[in-house]
């Protein structure tokens, strides 16, 4: 599979723009910062975090919408920081030193990613951007173990769609300074066999979270960052749910040419 060795930073219209964001991010994701907590294990019974949130079940299409979103939150925090754990494993070591699992998560992340997960990011001081990747995923499960009451609302879905409801192909919308809004369409059941709901809701809302947490308010670019494929949420949550055995549902993160 092709995979680069530096980054295209093109994405960004101008170097001015490039030059404040990278200083931006660097104090965001400083080495003296630490986000989230570590767990023992790759399964989460270890973690004591416990889901705080507020939502009015009023509009939402199942009845227990409440311990339903709960048990999601349960199972997005376990798969963040399992492959948040089996990736910092993986950049411990030397790419020569890697071990079966490090590897396999180390071919995995270059699947989504399309570079090696010890690739120096400049604007992070040279850290390798499996190190950032790290943090993003272990903050989104800090936040959802009770880091913040987290807000969420449920929308109905119209077309053609208006601020108040959602658009058909949507899951969930993220907007500054707003609740979570959760869509029809996230609570709807899986239709794979091989992806059980709790998984498939888990995985969307880490993808929201990382919107939530690290989206840019200066332009639609999705998450906070350089690069194509670091900015973009579906790439995270595919790898996630490919990091923990699961289907993934690749949506605009595609493969690496």
């Amino acid at each position: 599979m092709p995979v680069s060795d530096e980054f295209d930073f093109g994405a960004l219209d101008e170097e001015r723009e490039e030059e404040a964001l990278g200083r931006e991010l660097g104090l965001l994701f400083s080495r003296r910062k630490r986000f989230g907590r570590r767990i023992e294990g790759t399964d989460g019974a270890d973690f004591e975090g416990e889901p705080i949130f507020d939502l009015n079940c009023t509009g939402c299409p199942v009845a227990d919408c409440g311990p339903q979103l709960r048990q999601a939150m349960r199972k997005a925090i376990k798969l963040a920081l399992n492959a948040a754990d089996k990736l910092e494993a993986t950049i411990s070591v030397e790419r020569d030193q890697r071990g079966p699992d490090a590897r396999k998560t180390a071919q995995q992340f270059m699947e989504f990613f399309c570079h090696d997960p010890l690739l120096p990011i400049p604007w992070a001081g040279g850290e390798a951007s499996g190190v950032s990747i790290v943090k993003r995923l272990r903050a989104v499960a800090k936040e959802l173990g009770g880091g913040r009451k987290m807000p969420f609302k449920c929308l109905p879905t119209l077309f053609p769609c208006t601020e108040s409801t959602c658009c058909p192909d949507q899951i969930a919308v993220v907007q500054k300074g707003e609740p979570i809004a959760l869509c029809e369409n996230f609570w709807k059941e899986s239709e794979f066999d091989d992806l059980a709901t709790v998984d498939q809701r888990a995985g969307f809302l880490i993808h929201e979270m990382l919107h939530f947490l690290f989206g840019s308010t200066k332009s639609e670019r999705g998450i906070l960052d350089m690069g194509p494929k670091r900015g973009i949420a579906d790439c995270y949550e595919s790898f996630v749910m490919r990091v923990n055995g699961l289907l993934v549902l690749r949506g605009k993160c595609k493969k690496c040419t």
